[in-house]
């Protein structure tokens, strides 16, 4: 077999130069996972901000449908405050009950229902924060040779976290819609409440 050199180089000069452009391709590689690797830990920084201001959020949430469930705890009535008075013979007082008698305890209802849905959220977050920060150990133990396909993967992981981050910050404003409509029934409720304690509000002749 034989070789064919250009001229003026010999064996010695051929594989100087291939090696050269074996480091230089090498270090490219590198350069680039390691570029990756930035960018992957600036998502993951991202992401960490978004779940604290999102667990922050929803603790304030939180302390706000407590004090309206104390609120409208309040309206609750249990017993009416005006007894009947003795029926005659040619009168009888019969009691006309409030058309929204039971709607403070059914908003209590709504209440704690949105209360129990942000338990679930809240536990949930707590399990991505862990997988986040795993994800992050996972990152500083990367060596820059072996980062090529685990980049990108963490990359789609990433993707989709933040995916799921939107639909939670959509959840959140509608339970912030919803109690924002809890607290205009608020004033309406107690004056029905100021109504319904009003004896000329429980008490209407009805005539045989």
């Amino acid at each position: 077999m034989s070789w064919f050199l250009p001229c003026g180089m010999n064996l010695a000069d051929m594989s100087s130069k291939r090696s050269d452009v074996s480091r230089s391709l090498g270090n490219e590689a590198k350069e680039k996972a390691i570029r990756k690797l930035h960018a992957a830990e600036a998502k993951l920084d991202e992401i960490t901000d978004i779940r604290t201001r999102l667990v922050s959020e929803n603790s304030e949430m939180t302390q706000s449908v407590e004090q309206t469930k104390r609120e409208i705890h309040d309206l609750k009535v249990n017993k009416p405050l005006i007894e009947h008075p003795t029926p005659t013979i040619n009168t009888l007082y019969c009691r006309v009950p409030p058309p929204m008698l039971y709607a403070a305890e059914l908003i209590a209802t709504e209440v704690s229902t949105l209360e129990e849905e942000h338990k679930a959220l809240l536990s949930e977050n707590d399990g991505e924060m862990e997988f986040t920060q795993s994800l992050k150990s996972q990152l500083e133990k990367l060596r820059p040779e072996l980062i090529g396909t685990e980049v990108s993967t963490l990359e789609e992981e990433h993707k989709t976290l933040l995916s799921e981050n939107d639909g939670e910050m959509e959840f959140t404003q509608s339970l912030k819609s919803q109690l924002e409509k809890l607290r205009t029934i608020k004033p309406r409720l107690e004056l029905q409440e100021k109504d319904r304690r009003s004896p000329r509000r429980w008490l209407k002749p009805c005539h045989l």
